[in-house]
């Protein structure tokens, strides 16, 4: 007990919080572990099946599914607890993940391969949304600040182990195809991980839910509305900017 007070008080963890912290962690480990093999797969497949002319195309595909993806995420939020939410959300995310695998090496189609890489920044997207979703529930704005660099830690450790460790599992499995079932089991661990959040702190999450803006629940900003925003289009425009001058 004594060693673990040491390790909290170095780490700024105060009485009270070392459950939710190390519950998060553990969230944020499987969360890498999908990144690094997903990732790396989706890429692999896709650059050894199509020309580098496809990349545009690709890119325009993903931004499109990542909207629509945001846009039904959004919506769901409106209509069902925030436990409900995370635990559909991660779910489907197995399904489908589970589905790139199988399909990807049972068949070996040329679509399966395009739409895997087209769903990769969709994918993480809606997991970065669910985990901060979360995260943000556990802790208030003092707390978020002083923890979340520590929460968020065990995504970032665990994707560069697996992409270090990728090189010998490509060797041992004789490709990259294989590397999509490490990434299944580890999107299947954040599942698991967020379904016993969700049940310990069952009670954070809903007082959570009742301090949040009775008009925010019901209204969310559409896109028309965030044209209106000047911050979020001198954001869109520097993100724009960015891509461009990375891809051009």
């Amino acid at each position: 007990m004594a060693i673990a007070r040491r390790v909290s008080a170095v780490f700024g963890v105060r009485p009270g919080e070392g459950a939710r912290v190390a519950a998060l962690i553990g969230h944020s480990l499987f969360n890498g572990i999908f990144c690094a093999f997903f990732l790396t797969a989706a890429n692999a497949l896709f650059l050894d099946r199509f020309e580098i002319s496809y990349l545009p195309l690709a890119y325009i595909a993903a931004a499109a599914v990542g909207y629509v993806a945001i846009l039904l995420f959004s919506r769901l939020e409106k209509s069902v607890g925030v436990g409900t939410l995370l635990v559909t959300n991660l779910a489907v995310l197995v399904v489908l993940s589970g589905a790139f695998w199988a399909l990807s090496g049972a068949t070996g189609n040329r679509l399966v391969l395009f739409a895997m890489f087209v769903f990769v920044g969709p994918m993480f997207s809606l997991i970065a949304l669910g985990y901060w979703g979360l995260a943000g529930r556990l802790f208030d704005l003092r707390q978020g600040k002083r923890l979340f660099g520590l929460v968020g830690a065990g995504e970032e450790v665990s994707t560069i182990v697996g992409l270090f460790s990728i090189p010998f599992f490509i060797r041992a499995l004789g490709g990259p195809q294989p590397l999509l079932l490490f990434a299944t089991a580890g999107l299947a661990g954040s599942l698991v991980a967020v379904f016993l959040i969700t049940r310990a702190f069952r009670a954070t999450l809903a007082a959570s839910e009742e301090e949040a803006p009775e008009e925010a629940r019901k209204k969310g900003a559409g896109l028309g509305d965030l044209l209106k925003v000047r911050y979020f289009l001198l954001m869109a425009a520097s993100v724009i900017l960015l891509n461009l001058a990375h891809y051009s």
